[in-house]
């Protein structure tokens, strides 16, 4: 199965793909896994997402750490979902791929960071948009990230710099979200009512 970051490496800034990735079930359950795992209290987003001017819920915040495909250095995966997820943080390696896949609605957001700045990838999924992805692609971030791990993300993604719309194939995507989202860590007690 190719990764997410390698699958980033394929798709160019601000292509709108044409269908989920392999693997991408109907369901955030679906995709929780065996029973057993991991999970952690759900963090919290608030602000707003629209895609073609819909407004998407997104209220549950995770992130799980893995090392960054490119120069091995630590980062995070964080999901925005409506309803709580939860996926096994272990191995590291396959962690963030695992969350990506588990968000079949909501947000997916890669943060790593480099010499010169942070480096955010976000990728929006909705059944609104027939199957298709929104990814905006590793580039720098405007945006703020308060809390690098390790126990917690925090900070606050926008599109645009600024919030405004911005158009990914047929689609236009706007976003202001502020974050708090717990480090999910092997062992913990699953959520009630999150997935297990």
């Amino acid at each position: 199965m190719i990764g997410t970051r390698a699958r980033v490496a394929m798709v160019a800034v601000g292509v709108l793909m044409g269908a989920a990735a392999p693997g991408i079930a109907a369901s955030p359950a679906a995709q929780a896994g065996p029973r057993g795992k991991a999970s952690a209290a759900s963090g919290a987003v608030t602000g707003t997402l629209t895609v073609d001017g819909k407004a998407i819920a997104v209220r549950h915040a995770i992130a799980v750490r893995h090392l960054d495909d490119f120069d091995g250095k630590e980062a995070f995966a964080v999901a925005f979902t409506a309803e709580p997820l939860s996926v096994e943080p272990l191995p590291m390696e396959s962690a963030g791929d695992r969350l990506e896949r588990a968000v079949t609605a909501g947000v997916f957001v890669d943060v790593s960071h480099r010499d010169y700045g942070w480096i955010c990838t976000v990728i929006v999924r909705d059944p609104a948009l027939g199957g298709r992805e929104l990814h905006k692609m590793g580039g720098t971030c405007n945006d703020s990230i308060t809390t690098f791990g390790p126990k917690r993300v925090t900070g606050r993604i926008t599109s645009s710099g600024d919030g405004g719309e911005e158009t990914f194939g047929s689609s236009k995507l706007a976003y202001v979200l502020q974050f708090d989202a717990p480090v999910m860590t092997s062992g913990q007690a699953a959520t009630p009512g999150g997935h297990r």
